[in-house]
C-alpha cells in the first residue's frame, strides 16, 4: 500500500486515513458521506484534522498531506495546494450488491479469545504484531453485549482479499503471554454454527416441554378430578353450514353453553354446557320442540347422546392433557426466543470501525 521509504510515522497516517476512505468505512460514515458531497468529492484537511485518531499522529496539515502523496495504493488523490484529499476517480466505492456482499463476507473471519478488557487499538496491535495491517485488514468490529455494551472478546475481521483471509483462518494464532489459541473460522462458517446450535437448543427445549407436558398429564391422571355431571352433550352429524354459532342458537336458549369443541366444517362435535345437567335439560327441550322426536341441526338429523360415566370422566381428564400442553408449549416459546419471547430484529451490536474506538452518535473516531 505504501512505499518502503515512508517513516513508520507516515505509514501510520496514510493508514488511517485510506481507512477513512475506505469501503467499509465510506459506505456507513454520514458525516463522510456529506463533506463530500458538500464539496465535490474532497475532503478539507482542517476537517480530517478533527479527527481524533488521525489528530493523535499528528496535526500538522503539512505532514498529513506529505504522507499521502508518499502511497502507492492510489486509492486517495491530494489537491495541488495540499489543502483537501479525496477518493481515486478511478476507484469509486462499490455499489453494494449482493456479489459484492458475498465477497465481502468471504473476507470476513470471526475471532474470539481476546480479553474482554481490550480496546480497538490492542486487537489492531495483536493484527499488527502478526503483518497483518491496515491495507491488509479493511475494517474490525468489535462484537458488543447487547445491553451492558460491554466487550465479548470476539472480533469480525474484513481481510482486504480471500487469500489473506483463508492464511489467516488456517493458520494459529496465540495472543502474547497466553497458551490459548485464538479461535478463527471464516463468517459463514461461524452463522452456520450458531444456527447449529439455536436447532440443538431449540430441540432440546422442545423436548424439555413435551416431558414437562407428560410430567402434567401423569399428574392430572393422579389428582382428584372434580366436574359436574350432565353437562357434554355429544353430535355426530350436521350441517355443511353449522358453527359455533349456529349451535350456540340452537342449544343455549334453553341452557348456558361453557364451551363448544367444534370448527366448521366438520361433522361431529361436543357441547359443554355450565351447569350440572344442563346436557340432558338442553338435549330433551330441543327434541320437544320436534314432532318427531328429533334433532336436526341445521337440517340435518343429528344422533345426539349426553356423556356419562367413564366417557364423561375421560372428556374431562382429555381437556385437562390439552390446557396443560398448551401451557408448556407456551412456556418453552417463551424461553427460547418464539413468537412473544424473541428480540426483535434491528437491535445488533453497533459497530465498530478499524479506524476508531467505540463512539458517541457523531464522533469521528471510526
Amino acid at each position: 500500500m505504501a512505499a518502503s521509504e515512508m517513516s513508520d510515522l507516515e505509514l501510520q497516517i496514510t493508514q488511517q486515513v485510506e481507512y477513512y476512505f475506505g469501503d467499509a468505512n465510506l459506505r456507513k460514515d454520514k458525516f463522510m458521506k456529506q463533506t463530500l458531497d458538500e464539496n465535490d468529492g474532497w475532503m478539507p484537511l482542517v476537517t480530517l484534522l478533527k479527527f481524533n485518531r488521525l489528530k493523535k499522529l499528528s496535526e500538522d496539515a503539512a505532514v498529513i498531506s506529505s504522507s499521502l502523496k508518499k502511497s502507492t495504493s492510489g486509492l486517495l488523490e491530494v489537491a495541488e495546494d495540499n489543502s483537501k484529499v479525496r477518493r481515486s476517480l478511478s476507484r469509486p466505492v462499490p455499489e453494494l450488491t449482493d456479489s459484492v456482499k458475498k465477497d465481502t463476507n468471504a473476507r470476513t473471519v470471526y475471532v474470539k479469545g481476546f480479553p474482554t478488557t481490550y480496546q480497538l487499538v490492542e486487537i489492531e496491535a495483536v493484527f499488527t504484531a502478526e503483518g497483518y495491517s491496515k491495507g491488509v485488514i479493511n475494517n474490525i468490529v468489535l462484537r458488543r453485549q447487547l445491553e451492558s455494551r460491554e466487550f465479548k472478546g470476539s472480533v469480525f475481521v474484513e481481510f482486504a482479499d480471500l487469500e489473506t483471509a483463508e492464511k489467516f483462518v488456517e493458520s494459529t494464532h496465540n495472543l502474547s503471554g497466553s497458551d490459548e489459541p485464538l479461535i478463527a473460522m471464516t463468517r459463514d462458517a461461524y452463522y452456520k454454527r450458531k444456527e447449529s446450535e439455536r436447532k440443538e437448543l431449540r430441540g432440546k427445549v422442545r423436548e424439555s416441554a413435551v416431558a414437562a407436558a407428560a410430567a402434567v398429564a401423569g399428574q392430572i391422571e393422579e389428582e382428584e378430578l372434580k366436574f359436574e355431571a350432565g353437562c357434554v352433550l355429544c353430535f355426530d352429524k350436521c350441517g355443511s353450514e353449522t358453527s359455533r354459532e349456529s349451535l350456540k342458537e340452537l342449544f343455549g336458549r334453553f341452557e348456558d353453553i361453557q364451551w363448544v369443541n367444534f370448527t366448521k366444517g366438520d361433522n361431529c362435535g361436543k357441547i359443554r354446557f355450565a351447569n350440572a345437567g344442563g346436557a340432558t335439560r338442553a338435549l330433551e327441550a330441543v327434541r320437544k320442540e320436534n314432532e318427531d322426536g328429533l334433532v336436526k341441526i341445521d337440517g340435518v338429523e343429528s344422533p345426539c347422546n349426553v356423556l356419562e360415566g367413564e366417557a364423561e370422566t375421560e372428556y374431562y381428564l382429555e381437556t385437562r392433557r390439552e390446557v396443560a400442553a398448551m401451557k408448556a408449549k407456551n412456556r418453552s416459546n417463551f424461553r427460547s426466543g418464539g413468537r412473544g419471547g424473541g428480540r426483535g430484529r434491528g437491535r445488533g451490536f453497533k459497530r465498530r470501525g478499524h479506524g476508531g474506538e467505540p463512539r458517541p452518535k457523531r464522533s469521528r473516531d471510526d
